[in-house]
């Protein structure tokens, strides 16, 4: 048997209650060794996420009820309401067979919000949300200007031009006359920090023209006045200083890296996480991470912006990913089914109880598409797309079957800012028509107790004779975390 543990924390004073009396064992945090049987109206904690729509979950929220004990007055009520206000909660399930570290976490350093204290039946309601890091550190330095932090002179043509940021393959950024910099030899501003490869060869374009310099260039990394990094380009040549029009530059080694450059989108997106200075569970990231090192992606920025609004304003929009946040700290969830791993097998009537309701129609027939565009390969120095993408009934089965049945449904353009490669930007797509091309089913099942270890997201295979599914792939969309018993869940198959 084991029990729902809601521990609530404020400065000066601590609670804990539980579904059923419980004694806590192995907990080294000085906190009550018991909880209460006070919890109620919370026989389950339910883990639910949509990953085909890329929604954002792991217990994002859970709503607890718990009574006061006979002998506490309405002035402790008061003095709770004070109390939660200011609170942060852990909701775990604990098996009291085992030490507390191996208790499951649901909601770690969660929030308490939507406080109702009814003095009648003293009884205290309120809701557990699973703590959302804000912006986090920022990327780049918007006191940092090539206009007058430079070592040895300012550039009054570049006054208020912040150094720009780039992590992964540099593709068309833009190249910034700085003048003659030592001596008679012109430079180039790239970037507010050094450049990891030093050694790769660049390509230059002047206004969108391949251009070859008629002298030797080298990529110097120094630092500014005040001891901060910054690069640019070196030319053993006039083409810097005296040539018209504007210059842009590929950069095939990438940019900014620790013993190396991110190149990789996993990397570059494990960049963008540390530079937000948040708690991260890289243990929980770590699928992830490696399976977006297929992707190529490319972050340049020439303004100060928070890491975390990097992540969610760009990085989640365009790639299949989800932001989720747990005990350990924010990590991401894999959202493309075809790349995941299969976590366990299901057979009916063994680790799949049953079936408890029909396969159900989730998606609303209009939001059918099965024409996907996006526009790709932005440009910095000519603030536009070069290149676009479609994925169709030509390129997709989905798409090919939806066509035959609806016709064509063409969906809005999207614009993929930090991709340049056909391959990535069509492999976006193709995940996109995975999730809207054809309507989506689930079922209701009851999971053997012995499945309590799987989690809403995972990607399981079932054999079920009433359904005629052989290893068919299914995802948990809903899975119901219970004191003891068989486990409710919910099932989505996917495209065969």
């Amino acid at each position: 048997m084991t029990a729902i543990v809601l521990t609530m924390r404020a400065p000066g004073w601590v609670r804990r209650v539980a579904d059923v009396a419980v004694q806590i064992t192995g907990d080294t945090s000085g906190l009550p060794s018991y909880a209460d049987a006070e919890l109620y109206d919370l026989s389950t904690i339910t883990d639910e996420v949509d990953v085909l729509s890329v929604d954002r979950s792991d217990f994002a929220s859970i709503r607890v009820r718990f009574a006061l004990r006979a002998d506490e007055s309405g002035a402790v009520l008061e003095a709770l309401s004070q109390y939660l206000s200011a609170a942060v909660a852990d909701v775990d399930i604990y098996d009291p067979a085992t030490d507390w570290d191996t208790r499951r976490r649901c909601i770690s350093m969660g929030i308490v919000s939507g406080l109702k204290l009814d003095d009648e039946g003293m009884v205290v309601e309120a809701s557990v949300e699973a703590s959302n890091p804000a912006a986090g550190q920022s990327i780049g330095d918007a006191d940092r200007t090539m206009g007058d932090r430079y070592p040895t002179v300012g550039f009054p043509s570049l006054a208020g031009k912040q150094w720009p940021v780039l992590v992964g393959v540099g593709h068309a950024i833009p190249g910034y006359k700085l003048g003659l910099v030592t001596g008679s030899y012109p430079g180039l501003g790239l970037t507010g920090h050094h450049i990891a490869d030093t050694s790769q060869v660049p390509v230059f374009y002047i206004d969108g023209v391949a251009h070859t310099p008629t002298g030797p260039i080298s990529i110097v990394n120094t630092t500014d006045a005040d001891g901060f990094p910054l690069a640019y380009i070196l030319g053993d040549t006039t083409d810097f200083f005296y040539t018209a029009g504007s210059f842009s530059v590929d950069l095939p080694g990438g940019g900014v890296g620790t013993g190396g450059a991110a190149i990789k989108g996993g990397e570059v997106v494990r960049w963008i996480l540390a530079a937000s200075g948040v708690a991260i569970d890289w243990a929980r990231c770590a699928s992830a991470l490696a399976a977006l090192d297929s992707y190529q992606i490319t972050l340049y920025l020439d303004s100060e912006v928070g890491a975390l609004d990097v992540l969610r304003q760009r990085v989640l929009k365009q790639l299949p990913i989800i932001e989720e946040t747990g005990p350990a700290g924010l990590w991401l969830r894999l959202a493309d089914w075809r790349s995941q791993p299969v976590v366990s097998h299901l057979e009916e009537g063994a680790s799949l109880m049953g079936f408890t309701g029909p396969l159900t129609q989730e998606t609303d027939p209009d939001d059918i598409r099965n024409r996907l565009t996006a526009n790709y390969a932005y440009s910095a120095a000519s603030q536009d797309y070069a290149s676009f993408a479609v994925v169709d009934r030509q390129s997709h089965p989905g798409c090919a079957t939806s066509h035959t049945l609806y016709g064509e449904r063409a969906d809005e353009t999207i614009d993929l800012d930090m991709v340049w490669d056909t391959a990535t930007a069509s492999r976006i797509l193709a995940i996109r028509a995975d999730r809207l091309a054809l309507p989506r089913f689930t079922r209701a099942a009851i999971l053997d107790a012995s499945m309590d270890t799987l989690s809403a997201g995972d990607l399981v295979t079932i054999t079920a004779a009433s359904a005629g599914w052989t290893r068919r792939k299914c995802l948990i969309r809903r899975i119901e975390l219970t004191s003891a018993g068989d486990i409710p869940a919910i099932i989505e198959p996917l495209p065969r």
